[in-house]
């Protein structure tokens, strides 16, 4: 049986443990999701670029600036972390944008979408230029991405998800309690989370 309250720590009847951050995130964490989502975007940037040229890459690189803000003016100003060091660090950026205090993190997270599409829109050029023509700098391209995007989704759902405040209304509160993400399990109707594993 899995128990917790916001601002407290997860257990469960493996004796696991997560504190959930109520201040700022520890300084490692957003720096290093920083350094991932730089290296995300500079290979995508490049991707785009060396197909296509500087016309594209400046229309692919507006998108990223217009996904970004706009997230942060519609998703973070919502979140429990704004103003603050959240996983991301985003949270203290947008700090800029007055907090919505009346819609809760939860509503809108199909807005996701438009920051998956920053890595998303190279991967799948790669694929389609790779099946009319294979060449190794291309390969080596995609496998790159995937691999970079793979570690920034693990350094998420274990650093950043397990951690979060907002992990109580968060999609992740679907995943498996033995995944570090998974543990904060459901609401009942009292607002005490629960979740018993089989």
């Amino acid at each position: 049986m899995l128990i917790m309250k916001p601002g407290g720590k997860c257990r469960n009847n493996k004796a696991n443990s997560c504190k959930i951050y109520e201040g700022d995130y520890p300084f490692y964490t957003p720096f290093l999701r920083t350094i991932l989502n730089i290296i995300v975007f500079l290979i995508g940037a490049y991707i785009i670029f060396s197909e296509f040229g500087m016309s594209i890459f400046l229309v692919y690189f507006a998108y990223c600036l217009i996904a970004f803000f706009y997230l942060m003016n519609n998703r973070c100003v919502r979140c429990y972390y704004h103003g603050k060091f959240c996983s991301t660090g985003i949270g203290k950026v947008a700090g800029i944008y007055k907090k919505d205090t009346v819609n809760k993190f939860i509503k809108g997270q199909w807005q996701n979408i438009f920051l998956f599409l920053v890595p998303f829109i190279p991967f799948v050029t790669l694929i389609v230029l790779i099946i009319f023509k294979f060449t190794w700098h291309r390969f080596f391209l995609l496998l790159l991405l995937f691999g970079v995007v793979s570690l920034t989704l693990f350094e998420h759902l274990t650093l950043g998800c397990t951690h979060c405040y907002e992990g109580y209304h968060c999609i992740t509160k679907y995943l498996p309690a033995g995944l570090p993400a998974g543990r904060h399990g459901r609401h009942d109707r009292h607002g005490v989370k629960k979740r018993y594993n089989g």
